[in-house]
């Protein structure tokens, strides 16, 4: 398992290998602000905890290609949260993040995961945003357990 901050650099020289394939996205920048930071990840971590905290993909859609990346905030938790914000302000589309960020504060635990996807240059990103458990096989709660803090975070929402 490569240590956190050399994750970033391939994950980083992957990208814009991929970013090239799919003939650029104008708006992909504020993505490299967000993604750029190796000063937020330690230089190494005990193997017991070492995970991977990028993951991307290359696709086609619509006949082109299509190429994205999901950033967890394994290594830095809440610190992620100001330069997320501001990689959404600055992208072009709407994006709410407000559910997912209430209800990870109400379950207190899991990761979050911010995914960035860039489909057609001539539109705004996708981003999604949503929890994911910390270890495989650990899960973040039954059905019956997510429910009170989803009915708190997002209110009208059900599972």
């Amino acid at each position: 398992m490569p240590p956190p901050r050399a994750h970033l650099a391939g994950t980083l020289q992957l990208l814009r290998r991929m970013e090239s394939l799919g003939g650029g996205h104008p708006q992909s920048g504020p993505l490299w602000e967000f993604l750029d930071r190796p000063q937020a990840l330690p230089d190494s971590v005990q193997p017991e905890h070492a995970s991977l905290k990028y993951d991307a993909y290359l696709a086609c859609s619509a006949g082109r290609p299509a190429w994205g990346v999901a950033i967890s905030d394994r290594y830095e938790e809440s610190g992620m949260l100001a330069p997320l914000r501001c990689m959404v302000d600055a992208m072009p589309g709407r994006y709410d993040l407000g559910s997912a960020l209430a209800l990870r504060q109400e379950l207190g635990r899991g990761e979050l995961v911010v995914a960035v996807g860039f489909d057609d240059p001539r539109a705004p990103p996708r981003i999604k945003l949503y929890l994911q458990e910390s270890r495989w096989g650990t899960g973040l709660g039954t059905g019956a357990a997510l429910a009170p803090a989803l009915a708190k975070a997002a209110p009208g929402t059900t599972i």
